[in-house]
């Protein structure tokens, strides 16, 4: 962030300086059955992205208590190159993980469906366009 000048997730303007304690401006949500095909984020400039999968209740938006019935299986998060991955078969809680999502191709398989909860996935990176924005910005100053 300090490299290309990025505004804090929490800045109300550009050009204040961001602290060692900042987030990525760069907040991406995936819910309802959500997949994709094996990748990498070729775009992202940051050296690791952050994701949290979280167990979720449709009606509410509050995180599904291990006792609630959860109960979206299969879609699980990996690395086809490596076979490695995480199942999320009894995923009754929170998963973090940290990785090099422009160095390892991964994808996130589908998830069986379900009309009272979904798995929402939560990722923190630094893209290549948010870099160039405010690059540009700085240009126009």
């Amino acid at each position: 962030m300090k490299q290309f000048d990025l505004p804090s997730f929490d800045s109300l303007s550009y050009g204040v300086k961001p602290k060692d304690s900042d987030c990525s401006p760069h907040l991406t949500f995936t819910s309802q059955s959500f997949f994709n095909p094996p990748h990498t984020d070729d775009q992202d400039i940051s050296q690791y992205a952050f994701v949290l999968f979280l167990p979720t209740s449709l009606r509410t938006g509050r995180l599904a208590s291990p006792n609630s019935g959860y109960d979206i299986t299969s879609g699980p998060f990996i690395f086809p190159d490596h076979k490695v991955g995480i199942n999320f078969e009894h995923q009754h809680g929170i998963v973090k993980m940290i990785w090099q999502a422009n160095k390892y191709k991964h994808c996130t398989l589908p998830s069986s469906h379900s009309s009272e909860f979904t798995r929402l996935g939560m990722s923190v990176q630094i893209n290549l366009s948010i870099a160039n924005a405010c690059e540009n910005f700085k240009k126009d100053l």
